[in-house]
């Protein structure tokens, strides 16, 4: 089952889960648009989930590019985000080994701490008395420009965004108002500052996302090249209202066990925790991170100009690999047709369970359902219902209906033959299995070795007893974990 840690905040308890995208199969597989679409769809789902908040980091290692989301509910809400997080392993049926699940206390400890040397937090806008100053100065729009600038130089790069759903009280925005009135009578304030601020702090009282930022990098030298490129970027957005640019304030971060043990502020934020969460935000905080829904939304849009570390890069290679994509697509395609019309040809027929949740889930390859069709002529004769995909062509839509079989059921048999392979669904339903803690059983169709099987799988799968397509076998395995109802 996916790992969940659980902790206490000052305001309450409460349950982080996080998702890895690996650079590790990045230009060497093809990443089709709806790949992208379903990350940004899903993503945006967690807006349905009271007191959900996520961070969404971006890091450059060693010439390659992976993301991370740390997600972070109300302890209440645990069950629910376990749920929510699952969703994502969708994208396995799209590109394998393209999302990851931490399944230990160590994986989440190492995806989460994985903080550069040198770490800012960026605060644009401030005070130096009254009034105060706010300014929506975002790393974000800057990032893929900043990506390819530290590739250009040999530096590693790191970025966070902390996201934290919050309300914006009426003392706020009357504070605010006040305040844009005290800019508006300085004797010779520049008319763009004016209107920055007449735009920033006239937010009205309601909910937002806070969107907090940090930048990283390992070697004083990358310090000294990102100070000069976030200067070069402030200057150009803001020349015209004289504001200064922030210090950029790079401090030596040091990994802490924050998850099991008290740490400091630092501790906390390298988790994702937005510092709102912690302490009293100033004012001018407040204005300069709040964010409405659309611009929050854009954080997970990965397709446009970040879609290069997805993709080789030259225009040959995308080529060839969207070619190969697509053959692949054609012949599941295939696949699917002619189990489909092996399966309305089966005699007796099959019968296939529509029980709402008392049922065996059938995991297994279209190619290899007539091998495995008096297997399920078992089942049906000893009064065991399962459910199965009968050929239907797989896609986004279908794949949410294999979640959902897969959630609801008491078991999942999974068929392992030389095919399952190259299944990207057969790995989608059992990771999806797997991370929800279901019963898992096995079954054998060819000897193959387990332990080389791609996706995870393998590992999977290396502490489960497998066994042999018997049906007395089977029905003795079943029969241990579940009984269904008559």
């Amino acid at each position: 089952m996916q790992y969940l840690a659980v902790f206490e905040t000052p305001s309450g308890d409460v349950c982080q889960g996080v998702l890895k995208f690996p650079a590790a199969p990045r230009r060497k597989v093809w990443y089709p648009d709806r790949w992208f679409a379903a990350v940004s769809r899903i993503a945006r789902a967690h807006h349905a989930m009271p007191g959900c908040a996520v961070s969404i980091r971006t890091d450059l290692r060693g010439g390659n590019c992976e993301q991370t989301l740390i997600f972070r509910a109300p302890i209440a809400q645990e069950n629910a985000l376990r749920h929510y997080l699952t969703g994502f392993l969708a994208l396995l049926g799209l590109v394998e080994e393209s999302v990851a699940l931490p399944m230990n206390v160590t994986e989440h400890d190492r995806w989460t701490q994985c903080w550069p040397q040198y770490v800012s937090r960026l605060s644009p806008g401030g005070s130096a008395g009254k009034p105060w100053f706010a300014a929506d100065f975002r790393i974000h729009d800057a990032l893929p420009e900043l990506l390819d600038e530290a590739f250009s130089h040999g530096h590693d790069f790191f970025y966070q965004a902390n996201l934290q759903p919050t309300e914006i009280s009426p003392d706020h925005e009357r504070l605010a108002r006040h305040n844009c009135v005290a800019v508006e009578s300085l004797p010779g304030v520049p008319p763009s500052l004016v209107a920055l601020q007449q735009g920033l702090l006239q937010q009205p009282a309601g909910p937002v996302t806070l969107v907090e930022e940090y930048v990283g990098v390992e070697t004083s030298a990358a310090v000294d090249w990102l100070r000069a490129a976030l200067d070069r970027r402030f200057a150009n957005r803001f020349a015209r209202t004289r504001l200064p640019a922030p210090e950029w304030n790079f401090q030596r971060y040091a990994a802490s066990k924050f998850v099991r043990s008290a740490g400091g502020l630092a501790d906390y934020v390298a988790g994702g925790i937005h510092e709102s969460v912690l302490r009293l935000m100033a004012p001018y905080e407040l204005s300069s991170q709040a964010a409405g829904g659309d611009e929050v939304d854009s954080l997970f849009a990965w397709s446009g100009p970040l879609r290069r570390w997805f993709e080789p890069p030259l225009e040959a290679q995308k080529s060839a690999l969207r070619a190969s994509y697509d053959v692949r697509e054609k012949q599941e395609a295939q696949e699917a047709t002619t189990a489909a019309g092996e399966v309305s040809r089966h005699h007796p027929p099959l019968i296939i369970s529509e029980a709402a949740d008392d049922y065996a889930f059938i995991s297994y390859r279209h190619g290899d359902f007539a091998r495995i069709a008096p297997v399920l002529q078992g089942l049906n004769t000893a009064g065991l219902p399962f459910w199965f995909d009968r050929g239907i062509t797989a896609g986004t839509t279908w794949m949410e209906v294999l979640q959902e079989r897969v959630a609801r059921s008491k078991a999942v048999l999974l068929f392992l033959s030389q095919h399952v392979v190259g299944s990207r669904y057969v790995h989608l339903e059992a990771n999806y299995a797997y991370s929800l803690g279901k019963t898992i059983i096995p079954v054998r169709l060819d000897n193959i070795d387990i332990t080389t099987l791609p996706g995870g799988l393998g590992f999977l799968l290396n502490s489960l007893h497998v066994i042999d397509a018997r049906i007395d076998e089977i029905l003795h395995h079943l029969q241990q974990h579940w009984r269904p109802r008559r």
